[in-house]
């Protein structure tokens, strides 16, 4: 596939297909709603020549009823690589599902992030985000040691649920970096975080360095 091609929403959208589940319509007071959506898949993965390497402007718009489910590195985007650019995407109403309890990656935005160059700007949860187990973060679950990522101007406004996460974040779940690769910029949670261990507003766990 073409990793580096670039995308702009022009307007919110919701990713819940209920045209390809039986007919289901949409109900934001159903609160098994999520589990009838389209599974989402995660666009790049964790391989040479398939992590993505674009830029995608979500122009300011929100993507509601994203159901992604893998066994790790799961959201919007699965895996990001060198001098990917995200920028403007709010999520919202979404649920991100791992199986794999130790190597299980989930963020709002991006699972993972293994490349150099990275940045995500004014991106985050803006209503509720659910997950199962692993490590997840509200837009990023973990930055690889090597990745060289800024993280500008994120938010979570919304509720991060995430019953049996390890480490959960309202902005990333962990940061590997130990020499410093990883920056923070101007990011805030005014939200609800929760999950079994390691949870913070903003980093749920640091490795030190």
């Amino acid at each position: 596939g073409q990793t580096g091609l670039c995308g702009k929403l022009m307007a919110d959208i919701s990713l819940f297909g209920g045209l390809y589940t039986g007919g289901n319509a949409y109900d934001s007071n159903d609160n098994a709603i999520l589990s009838r959506a389209l599974l989402w898949i995660p666009i790049g993965s964790d391989a040479d020549g398939k992590r993505y390497t674009g830029t995608f402007n979500g122009n300011g718009h929100v993507i509601t009823a994203m159901r992604a489910k893998g066994t790790e590195k799961q959201g919007l985007f699965g895996t990001l690589g060198d001098n990917a650019a995200i920028r403007k995407t709010s999520i919202s109403g979404s649920r991100i599902e791992v199986t794999e309890r130790i190597s299980g990656y989930a963020g709002g935005i991006a699972g993972y992030v293994n490349g150099t160059g990275v940045k995500i700007t004014e991106c985050g949860n803006k209503g509720s985000l659910s997950g199962t187990v692993g490590y997840f973060g509200g837009c990023v679950g973990v930055s690889s040691e090597s990745a060289e990522l800024i993280l500008d101007g994120c938010y979570n406004t919304g509720t991060i649920s995430v019953q049996n996460g390890l480490c959960v974040g309202g902005i990333i779940g962990v940061v590997e970096d130990t020499v410093n690769l990883t920056e923070i910029r101007n990011c805030m949670n005014s939200g609800t975080v929760s999950g079994k261990d390691g949870v913070g507003g903003i980093i749920g766990t640091a490795a030190s360095g």
